[in-house]
């Protein structure tokens, strides 16, 4: 079988690009053959003979509603060239009618929401924001119409496709994975912070810090009611409003912004809370990959990996109703920081729902659905 992949970065540390990589190493292992249209595609996957790469240049546009458009007008006229026996793309990516769309945001569930950058703060960036998200909200409807089957990364993208109109007997649900080997638990050595080795309890936090969508604010509040504790945080702070306020807070000594790290999988093992109380989030693969690494984890119903906390009878974290109630979040951190069996509890249990949707188990299941 050849099999036609569509998509705009197919790398292997990209998160939307990490399911299509993971679905060509497990085609090739088949013994299929893989045709990739893309803007970016990892080198190792051009070692193998079994894959062809026809790039798509957009690079020289200003902003990524014209690269996007550009891309789907390019990747029809190239598949309308190519021979292949099934076509996988991911949201709007082409015109060309498919046989499986793989959801990973939908923009129509993002447009409504209370948290879309527009309803927040109304300037000529949210403007931009607004009508890129307003026309991927269109053109994704035809796309996910267009297609024989449509895979939703997690059951809140599912129930986001139902909401827009979408028939319940075309989706399949497959959640994201994780890089069990990469994410593991390791023998806690401490975390050294501008060569000072942290004492006593440490929360993580890692990701955008730049957006509120992430909802770092609600950290440093809850932060006033949880004591004799160090909150980390890993991500780019150029730009970012959380430093100034940790210190508007009093809490410089007990709030360390780390900026960008590659080792977020060592820092996951080190720590004894990893935090990510997202206001919206169609999976949240951080989460996933903190419960890999043996660590308790707190996020809120808005993530879309919450789904695999709660519809489960093993207990790896806890589930926050309300991302903005600081005191809620608080709790949480005091209960699992207090009960040091319960701690153990949410390593083990979070280990094995990891194990369970590994990167390994999760391309078979997408290959499954290729071959069916």
């Amino acid at each position: 079988m050849r099999i036609c992949i569509v998509t705009h970065k197919l790398i292997k540390g990209d998160g939307q690009g990490r399911v299509n990589y993971e679905i060509v190493q497990t085609a090739l292992q088949n013994g299929d053959s893989v045709l990739i249209i893309s803007t970016e595609i990892d080198e190792v996957l051009l070692k193998n003979h079994k894959v062809e790469w026809i790039e798509i240049k957009t690079n020289y546009l200003p902003t990524n509603l014209l690269k996007y458009q550009l891309f789907a007008l390019l990747s029809t006229i190239t598949l309308k060239k190519e021979k292949y026996d099934f076509l996988l793309v991911n949201g709007f990516i082409t015109w060309k009618k498919s046989d499986m769309n793989i959801v990973h945001f939908v923009h129509s569930s993002w447009l409504n929401s209370a948290y879309h950058p527009f309803r927040e703060t109304k300037n000529l960036k949210t403007f931009y924001q607004y009508i890129y998200s307003l026309l991927n909200a269109k053109l994704e409807r035809k796309s996910f119409k267009d297609t024989e089957k449509v895979v939703a990364v997690s059951n809140k993208v599912k129930q986001e496709l139902l909401s827009s109109g979408l028939p319940e007997n075309k989706i399949k649900v497959i959640n994201n994975g994780v890089d069990i080997t990469e994410f593991t638990p390791q023998k806690k050595v401490g975390l050294i912070v501008q060569n000072n080795i942290l004492k006593g309890k440490i929360i993580l936090f890692a990701g955008d810090i730049k957006s509120t969508r992430k909802n770092l604010d609600t950290v440093i509040k809850s932060l006033l009611y949880v004591p004799n504790v160090h909150l980390v945080v890993a991500g780019k702070k150029e730009g970012s409003i959380y430093p100034k306020m940790a210190e508007d807070f009093g809490l410089n000594d007990r709030i360390h912004f780390i900026g960008y790290r590659k080792d977020v999988a060592y820092l996951m093992s080190q720590v004894d809370i990893f935090v990510f109380p997202t206001r919206y989030d169609p999976f949240s693969l951080v989460v996933l990959e903190a419960m890999a690494s043996g660590t308790a984890v707190i996020t809120t119903k808005e993530a879309g990996v919450s789904s695999l906390l709660r519809n489960t009878n093993k207990q790896a974290g806890i589930v926050l109703e309300d991302p903005n109630n600081e005191r809620e979040l608080a709790n949480a951190m005091n209960k699992i920081l207090q009960d040091e069996n319960l701690q153990k509890q949410f390593s083990t249990e979070g280990r094995l729902i990891a194990q369970e949707n590994s990167w390994v188990n999760v391309s078979q299941k997408y290959l499954q659905e290729i071959i069916s």
